[in-house]
Parts: C-alpha cells; sequence; structure tokens
C-alpha cells in the first residue's frame, strides 16, 4: 500500500471510529476494556494456567493452593464472559439503536441543506444513497474490526512477554514463520488467480456445451442437425486442456502448500522448536516441564496471530472505501447558503430577472440563456413551453434552489441572495408537477408540518381542500382530517386517485396563503371539468396574489395577465394570450393544436 493511500485508510477509519465516541461513547469505551479484558484472560486461561499446573504438579504445591487459583481464574473468566454477553445483547443493539437515530438526523440535516443539483449528479447521488443506507452498520463493522486488531494486539504483546520470560527463541522462530508464510502465501494466491484465470474460459466452454445438451431451447435443432459430435469434441477438447493446466500449476501449488503447512509450521514450529525446549528441559534443566508446554503452545499462538495481523489491512483498506463515501457526503459544502449579513425579505416586491443564465456544469451548455422578466405584484403570469425548455428549471431559480450562473434574480429591487433564505423561500408556495403525498393524516399534509388540530387550524385545513375541491372526498373517511394518507403505517389510510392527490397538494398553497404562488402543472392529473373549476377559484380566491403557472394546458394560460413562451432556455414570445394569437406564432400554433382536441 503506497504511503498516501496508507495515510488516507488510516484517517479514514479514525474519522468514522470518532462518531462512536460522539454518539456512544459509554459503549466505545466499555468495548475497549472488554477487548483488553478479553485477550488478557484468554492468554491466562489457555497459556500461562497450562504452566501454573504443570509446575505446581511437579513442584508438589499443595492441591489446595492450586485448585484456588484456578477457581479464581474460572471465576474471572466467568464474569468477564458474562459481562461479555450483557454488552452483545443489550449494550450493542441499544448503542447501535442510538447511533442509529443520531447518523440519521444528522443525514437529514444533510440532506436538507444539499444543493438541489447534487440529485442531478449521479456519482454524488450514488454516494448519498450509500452512505445513508449503511452508516450505523458500517460504523460498527469498522469499530468493530478495529476492536478485533486491539485484541490481537493485546494478545500479542501478552504472548511475547510469556515466551520472552523463557526464551527469546521462540519470538524469533514465530516472527520467521509468520513472515514466510505470509510471503509464501501471497506467491500461493497468485499462482491459484493464475491458474483460475486460465481455466475460466475452458469451464465456459464446457459449461455451454452441458446447456446445449440439458436444455429445452437447444432440443430441436439438436435432433434436427448433427451437433452431438461437434459439442461432445468440444467438451472433451475443453476437459484436456483443463488437465494439462492442473498439471502446471498442480506441482507449484503443491510445493507452496508443502512450505507453508509442513516446512514452515511442523518442521520449524514443531520440530525445531521443540527439540530446543526439550534440550533446555532435559539437558539442561534451564525450562521446566509447565514452560515447556507453556513455550509450545504460545509460540504457535504469537504466529498464528502474527499472520493474522496482515489480514486487517485488507479489512481496514476496504473500510476506507466506505468511508470515502461517507465523508464525501458528509463534509459536502453546500454552495446555495445565506450570506453572514442577510436580512428579512420584502413581504411585497415585483420579481425581477435580469440576464439570467444557468448551467449545471462549468462544461455543459446553458439551461437557461439570458433570460430577463419582470412580474409585478398581484401579476398571474403563465410560462409555456415544450419538454426540456427550462420552465422548472427557471422556478427552481425563482425559489433560489439553484443559484443563477450569471445575472440576477431580485425582489423588489434586491438580490434574492442577500435575503435570509429560509425567509426568503417561506414567502412562496409552490406545488410541483412530481408533487408527494406523504404517509401522514390528511391534515398534515395540508399544513405540512405538526398539525395540532386547534379549532382555527382545522377550519383554516377544511377550507383550504373544500378550494382545491377535494374536501367532499373526506366524508368517506370516519376520521376526516385525521384520516392517514396512504396505508404506509395505517390499513385504514385512504387512497387517493391521481387527480385526488393533485388537489391535495394544490390544498397546500390555499392553506399557506404566501404572497408569491406557483403552480408546475397544476391540473396535469384533472380532469377539464375539474380543471375549470380550478382556474376559477384560483381567479377569485387568490385575485390579490401573485401567480406564475407553468403548463402545458394552454386553457390555464387565458386566466393569466401575462404569457412567456421558452424554447431552449430562451424566452420567444411574450404577451398576453390575445397578442401573442394575434401574432401567430408558436404559441397560437401550440394553442390551435390543442383547441383542435374539443372541436
Amino acid at each position: 500500500m503506497e504511503k498516501k493511500g496508507l495515510q488516507k485508510t488510516i484517517s479514514n477509519n479514525i474519522f468514522i471510529a470518532r462518531y462512536l465516541f460522539k454518539y456512544v461513547s459509554f459503549y466505545a469505551v466499555f468495548k475497549i476494556v472488554m477487548q483488553i479484558l478479553n485477550a488478557l484472560i484468554g492468554v491466562l486461561t489457555y497459556t500461562y494456567s497450562l504452566k501454573y499446573i504443570i509446575d505446581s504438579v511437579q513442584q508438589q504445591k499443595a492441591f489446595e493452593e492450586v485448585l484456588y487459583m484456578l477457581v479464581l481464574l474460572g471465576a474471572a473468566n466467568l464474569i468477564i464472559r458474562l459481562i461479555d454477553a450483557a454488552l452483545e445483547y443489550v449494550v450493542t443493539p441499544v448503542a447501535k439503536e442510538r447511533l442509529k437515530q443520531k447518523l440519521q438526523l444528522e443525514l437529514f440535516e444533510k440532506a436538507v441543506a444539499m444543493d438541489l443539483d447534487c440529485y442531478d449528479n449521479p456519482a454524488f447521488f450514488n454516494d448519498f444513497i450509500l452512505a445513508a443506507s449503511q452508516a450505523e452498520d458500517q460504523c460498527f463493522e469498522i469499530y468493530n474490526t478495529m476492536m478485533e486488531l486491539l485484541n490481537l494486539f493485546i494478545a500479542i504483546l501478552s504472548l511475547g512477554a510469556i515466551i520472552l520470560s523463557v526464551n527469546y527463541l521462540g519470538i524469533i522462530l514465530a516472527l520467521f514463520t509468520a513472515v514466510t508464510t505470509l510471503v509464501n502465501n501471497v506467491r500461493l494466491n497468485q499462482t491459484r488467480n493464475q491458474k483460475y484465470m486460465e481455466i475460466k474460459p475452458l469451464e465456459r466452454k464446457g459449461e455451454y456445451v452441458k446447456r446445449v445438451f440439458y436444455l429445452a431451447d437447444y432440443a430441436k435443432e439438436m435432433r434436427l442437425y448433427d451437433l452431438k459430435d461437434k459439442m461432445s469434441g468440444i467438451y472433451t477438447k475443453s476437459s484436456q486442456e483443463t488437465k494439462k493446466v492442473l498439471k502446471k500449476y498442480g506441482y507449484k501449488l503443491s510445493f507452496y502448500g508443502f512450505v507453508s503447512e509442513y516446512a514452515l509450521n511442523d518442521f520449524v514450529m514443531f520440530t525445531v522448536f521443540m527439540l530446543v525446549l526439550l534440550y533446555q528441559t532435559v539437558k539442561l534443566k534451564t525450562v521446566t516441564y509447565g514452560a515447556f508446554a507453556t513455550m509450545f503452545y504460545a509460540a504457535t499462538q504469537l504466529k498464528d496471530r502474527l499472520i493474522s495481523l496482515s489480514g486487517f489491512f485488507g479489512k481496514f483498506q476496504a473500510n476506507s472505501l466506505y468511508i470515502e463515501y461517507f465523508r464525501r457526503f458528509i463534509s459536502y459544502i453546500p454552495k446555495v447558503v445565506e450570506k453572514p449579513d442577510s436580512k428579512e425579505p420584502l413581504k411585497e416586491g415585483d420579481i425581477n430577472l435580469k440576464q439570467v443564465e444557468f448551467k449545471y456544469r462549468k462544461e455543459q451548455s446553458s439551461i437557461i440563456d439570458n433570460i430577463s422578466m419582470k412580474i409585478t405584484p398581484g401579476e398571474k403570469v403563465a410560462i409555456i413551453g415544450y419538454n426540456g425548455s427550462g420552465k422548472t428549471t427557471l422556478i427552481k431559480l425563482i425559489l433560489r434552489l439553484y443559484d443563477v450562473t450569471k445575472g440576477e434574480v431580485q425582489l423588489g429591487n434586491q438580490n434574492i441572495k442577500d435575503y435570509r433564505l429560509k425567509q426568503y423561500r417561506n414567502l412562496f408556495g409552490a406545488v410541483f408537477q412530481d408533487y408527494q403525498v406523504y404517509a401522514a393524516s390528511i391534515a398534515n399534509n395540508v399544513t405540512m408540518d405538526c398539525y395540532t388540530g386547534t379549532k382555527d387550524r382545522e377550519e383554516k385545513v377544511k377550507q383550504a381542500l373544500k378550494e382545491s375541491g377535494v374536501l367532499e372526498v373526506m366524508g368517506k373517511y370516519p376520521d376526516g382530517i385525521l384520516t392517514p394518507v396512504t396505508k404506509e403505517f395505517d390499513g385504514k389510510g385512504a387512497l387517493f386517485s391521481g387527480g385526488e392527490e393533485q388537489k391535495l397538494a394544490i390544498s397546500r398553497v390555499f392553506y399557506k396563503d404566501s404572497p408569491y404562488i406557483i403552480l408546475d402543472e397544476p391540473s396535469s392529473a384533472l380532469d377539464p371539468i375539474a380543471e375549470y373549476n380550478l382556474n376559477q377559484t384560483i381567479k377569485s380566491v387568490l385575485k390579490d396574489k401573485t401567480i406564475i403557472f407553468i403548463t402545458h394546458r394552454l386553457s390555464t394560460s387565458r386566466i393569466a395577465d401575462k404569457i412567456f413562451m421558452m424554447e431552449e432556455g430562451r424566452i420567444i414570445e411574450e404577451g398576453t394570450h390575445e397578442s401573442l394569437m394575434e401574432l401567430g406564432g408558436k404559441y397560437a400554433r401550440m394553442f390551435q393544436v390543442q383547441a383542435e382536441k374539443y372541436l
């Protein structure tokens, strides 16, 4: 692993571990303590106790003394295992749920603050989905990997200390065996991979021939044409070539396997170290029988743990790939932000677009190209155009869901970037073409907040539903406006038709009573009668509001004071319905085509 790659891997894993200390610090510290205790008790129970028992027998210690030590060790082991069980089945699930809650709330905040154009960037959006869907699971998995590594280090240090107290040769042989085994295993895996790459194409040929003989898809041709000999020949040749590859790599693999399993493990760790220890025990009498048994077991355990150590680099590297997605998302700095000295927006004023241009990326062509328009308070404006002409993008610029690339959007002769973002957007009531209904009560879907159910609010909700034309539907439901929408959480939930859902979405505009209203295809799911009724309601109830329509249905545009016709991000025609019809341009042709459907 290159230095920079190693640094990034370490940095990423530490970054994600901080979230556990931030949100579930008790669990994080508890886990560290338990890993240390588990590693120590494991070494004491299975390594040191063996030496103690054999030496005690050799030294003819009192049975009660040995029993006392073993009971003490067993009790400690039992207590640690009980605490470990509580950690796994009580502390961990609760901590995981708490981390999930805190992490998701943080991700929710980030998602709301994220620029809207991030959703138009597939790479970033994929990062977002990956980060959001796996956050808490990955945090725990990564932290557990760190704890496993801590356990391994403690065990290695403990085993090393035990071996050093008797014979340092065990450490040397364990290190030598571990390193040479790792090098040998790298070559073993490389050879296996080479064998796999050569055999796989041959196996595919064999599998193809088997499908030809066994599947019904080929049965008719197999009987009508002489394919049996041809296919059998392909299979036989493939099998013969496979045997050659198996022989070619079999000798290498058997050598590497012999080195790992016998030459390093059995010969070095068993024969060599055993003979040295035996000589020190029997001849020199510098090693006790207990130490003899312990040293051999401890050195073998040390070697195995040193080999296991290498696997953690791959785990941390794999973890780092996920964390990179998470960091990119969580560290994202939005571009559409309010200035530190931003001010309250005007409640009413002209909406003025001055030579506005917009593109998603610098290298892309402009979606909105040099548009200027003025919308005065109380004016009803229709923006007309074919799909892809830039209508909805223009509305998003007015709402400051995007920032313009060039030019200015003004409210009351003031750049909208100078206003507080939330307060500015709150001046608008908007219904988009891709409106959503939510798995909440009808009232919540109208108010778009936590509905409290006061008498005044109840009347206001019902009035909004009446004005949008959907109140009469409420009579079907015993709970009225408290009826859940959809059956997501309640089997008694209301399922509305497309037109009813659109009316429900439009009722939000009537309820909010904002000075500026944006309706993006407000009648796309409505029949002509419902559309006519909605237009009449808009004319009467919202007569004092500034309204911007985006529509394909030009019957709606007739109630507008001013019409802007868009094409390829530009305004190509502008005027009243009458003046544009008299002009005989694209608007007039579009209107005539639609009108013919009703003649």
